[in-house]
């Protein structure tokens, strides 16, 4: 126990030191979704309640844990830490990964100086800078886990207590919630303990400890929000089958007759559509450079394997079958990106260090050939070493092995974005950020618009699941955008995002790559690239949630117009038509709860109207030119159109056009009110007047819908275009519903609308999985 304790101690110590120049290192962009939950965990997320992500312990609940006990020893030591903490916490967890490969080869070998040189070796390894360990994977997290259920299992093989297979099945159930792949693990380990003493007391024990570590995350699951469906899904069901699949494909099952349905589908269907060649062609630019850096690796671990001996060859074969399991497990994703295939360098440290002490045996017995490898050996050291030292410079901070330079001055560049954005925001501010690139998320301290889409291109060309995130920044549109799309250059821009959201962002400002200089870096194609930042425009969004408001008003859904009011008022505290608005529905309710018991139900409409009078008449008498008397002013105008009154009505919106030309509400409806009136040229002129004043206003554009169909039939292409546009940015507007039912005869054009914006009601239920279904119907 001493022996391990000190080796353990000592391949830590060098594990880190070699680890340091991750510290300095930006956050690589698959950090941002890695560490996303635990850097803003202490504002309410709740893994699978709002927030999502596959299995339960996993990376995001260790890196939570962490920053949470490095926010109690930084506020110990008056000191703020950063995002960069997180290089920390993967310092901290390679250093005990490196100690668990010592712990596997003094299980397997029982030879201290095998254990001390296998640590080492992997410290070696995670090192390296081809080998690309400054990333974070799962695969890289999960060899501590792995390693503790092998040397747990191998106990149990030897004649330990068959209990002890508990913590075996407990720990391989853990790299199943680091990656769907685990389960490869996780099964073979299970048929290994057949191979024990005690079989079957064994095997019930691992299918025990196993179980117990998958249903765990049931207990803890929130009842509300999510639930355990979605952790179901991608921790269990839909690896099992996307791994079956696989596993047909690869063995050829799914080219025979009639079994083409076996082929995979989605993210391992694309990759397994790849060519052989082209995997062969991917292997040789990712993991050739690793390979060649640490050829004294595999060359040292097939020693190993060959020179075993009688008393270490079945300990040696399980550490290839470990091997073996690690590069099917990458082949089953066909992803050959360098930190898919490291999960093999566990087992191969192992070997290595056994190869290492025999082949030293041998220069032992053979002087002459021992000097050959002991200076062969030196070599090797000598040059490692000189692959290894610009790790430690300051000019590698940027460096990220084998990824293009340019990618690394992106992560800085991101970095410097988001430090920019948290000067800027308040701390409930949201954030999108219009690319893949989630660490700005990070350095800003603004939440995402939607945490389920911290990646929007998730590796495509295109924007995955646009429609939903769309959904997501119409419904709530977050106070910061910012453009980050160096990889997929597809044209889209603000006019685009706000065409579709439907609410006006300004530009605040626009960063680009930059030297230590400050002189601009060039792209891999020569130009230089920029990343505008926008606001939102909160004068507008607020003026857009007074309009939802009315929608929802003319509906009688109060508690819905109620919330866009309350928005409004969180937005722009004090807001003066958010107030009145609110006003007014209090009075709705009291009305509603003062009627007799019996009476005849009342129109809403007509309900709110006669509120709208009570409240607000006395509003504009109080001030007439101020903003509360222009907000009661148009309350006013849009009851008085309910009641029929309209002279009245009229009155009030001609003074609200005089004091604002621009007023766009109030175009849209005196426009409306000469229309029915019969003077189709001025109602025309109003129309077109509120439609230029706010292109993006769902009222105005529905009003000039009307008018449009209303006054010249050959206008009515040009009519439905503003109906169904009004519809894209707010479905349930009557206005713009009644209108292009009115022009194309029936509901169905509106049907094939909502289908298009995959409206939630006008989909099928079954077909979406929850974590994807609107916020205000499936995550209520």
């Amino acid at each position: 126990m001493l022996t391990a304790a000190l080796c353990s101690l000592a391949v830590c110590a060098v594990a880190v030191a070699l680890g340091l120049p991750l510290a300095r290192k930006p956050l690589a962009e698959d950090e941002g979704r890695w560490y996303y939950f635990a850097f803003f965990a202490g504002r309410g997320l709740r893994m699978h309640g709002n927030y999502h992500c596959q299995g339960y312990f996993n990376i995001p609940l260790l890196a939570a844990f962490f920053y949470r006990w490095a926010g109690r020893l930084a506020g110990r030591f008056a000191v703020a830490h950063s995002p960069e903490v997180f290089q920390y916490f993967k310092i901290g967890w390679y250093a005990l990964c490196a100690a668990s490969v010592s712990w596997l080869a003094l299980a397997l070998f029982g030879r201290p100086w095998v254990a001390l040189a296998a640590g080492l070796l992997y410290a070696v390894v995670q090192a390296a800078p081809k080998a690309m360990f400054m990333l974070t994977y799962a695969e890289h997290f999960a060899v501590l886990p792995a390693n503790g259920a092998v040397v747990a299992l191998t106990a149990v093989l030897r004649g330990a207590d068959p209990a002890l297979a508990a913590v075996a099945g407990a720990l391989a159930g853990l790299c199943v919630h680091f990656k769907p792949t685990g389960l490869l693990l996780a099964g073979a380990l299970g048929a290994l303990t057949l191979a024990g003493p005690a079989p079957w007391a064994g095997a019930g024990w691992y299918a025990a400890g196993l179980a117990g570590m998958l249903a765990l995350p049931l207990a803890l699951i929130p009842r509300t929000g999510l639930g355990a469906r979605p952790y179901l899904l991608t921790t269990l069901l839909e690896p099992l089958r996307d791994g079956l699949l696989a596993l047909a494909a690869l063995t050829g099952l799914g080219r025979l007759p009639g079994l083409a349905r076996l082929a995979p589908g989605g993210y391992v269907g694309r990759l397994h559509a790849a060519t052989a060649m082209s995997g062969w062609q991917k292997f040789r630019a990712n993991m050739l450079p690793a390979l060649d850096d640490l050829r004294a690796v595999p060359a040292l671990a097939v020693a190993g394997l060959a020179l075993a001996g009688p008393g270490a060859w079945a300990q040696a074969w399980l550490l290839a079958g470990l091997a073996a399991l690690a590069l099917a497990a990458q082949q089953l994703q066909k992803n050959y990106y360098t930190p898919h295939f490291n999960a093999v360098w566990a087992p191969l440290a192992v070997l290595a260090a056994l190869g290492g002490w025999r082949l030293a045996e041998l220069g032992r017995e053979w002087p002459v050939a021992g000097a050959l490898l002991g200076a062969a050996a030196l070599w090797e050291v000598v040059r490692l070493g000189r692959r290894l030292a610009p790790a430690f410079s300051r000019a590698a901070a940027l460096s990220f092995g084998i990824v293009h330079p340019y990618v690394g001055v992106l992560f800085a560049t991101a970095r410097d974005i988001g430090r920019c954005i948290g000067a800027r925001a308040g701390r409930g501010d949201r954030l999108c950020v219009w690319g893949d690139q989630p660490t700005i998320y990070l350095y800003s301290g603004c939440m995402a618009f939607d945490p389920q889409y911290l990646f929007l291109y998730s590796h495509h060309a295109d924007v995955s699941e646009e429609v939903w995130v769309l959904w997501s920044l119409r419904e709530a549109p977050p106070r910061w955008f910012q453009f980050f799309t160096w990889k997929y250059r597809d044209g889209r821009d603000m006019d685009y995002i706000q065409d579709r959201v439907g609410v006006r962002y300004v530009p605040e400002c626009t960063f680009s790559p930059r030297d230590a200089s400050g002189a601009p870096v060039r792209n891999t194609e020569g130009g230089v690239d920029s990343f505008p930042l926008y606001r939102r425009d909160d004068a507008h969004y607020v003026k857009i949630l007074a309009e939802r408001a009315a929608a929802h008003e003319a509906l009688g859904q109060w508690a819905e117009a109620r919330r866009c009011y309350e928005t409004a008022d969180g937005v722009r505290p004090g807001d003066e038509e958010a107030s009145l608005g609110l006003a007014i529905l209090d009075a709705v309710v009291r009305d509603a709860m003062d009627r007799e018991a019996g009476a005849a139900p009342e129109a809403p409409l007509a309900a709110w109207a006669r509120a709208a009078r009570r409240v607000a008449a006395p509003v504009l008498r109080a001030d007439v030119d101020g903003p509360r008397g222009r907000a009661a002013a148009l309350a006013l105008a849009r009851a008085h159109e309910a009641a029929g009154r309209a002279e009245a009505q009229a009155a009030l919106l001609e003074g609200l056009t005089a004091r604002e030309p621009e007023h766009d509400r109030a175009l849209a409806a005196l426009g409306l009110l000469r229309l029915g009136q019969g003077n189709a040229r001025q109602a025309l002129t109003l129309l077109h007047r509120a439609a230029q004043a706010d292109p993006l206003s769902p009222g105005a554009l529905a009003a000039l819908g009307r008018g449009l169909a209303a006054v010249n039939p050959a206008d009515a292409a040009l009519a439905r275009k503003c109906f169904e546009k009004a519809l894209r940015l707010m479905w349930w507007h009557p206005g713009a519903a009644a209108g292009l039912d009115a022009l194309t005869g029936g509901p169905r054009a509106r049907m094939d609308v909502y289908e298009a914006l995959d409206v939630f009601g006008y989909v099928r239920r079954e077909d979406l999985p929850e974590a994807l279904r609107p916020a205000g119907e499936a995550r209520s």
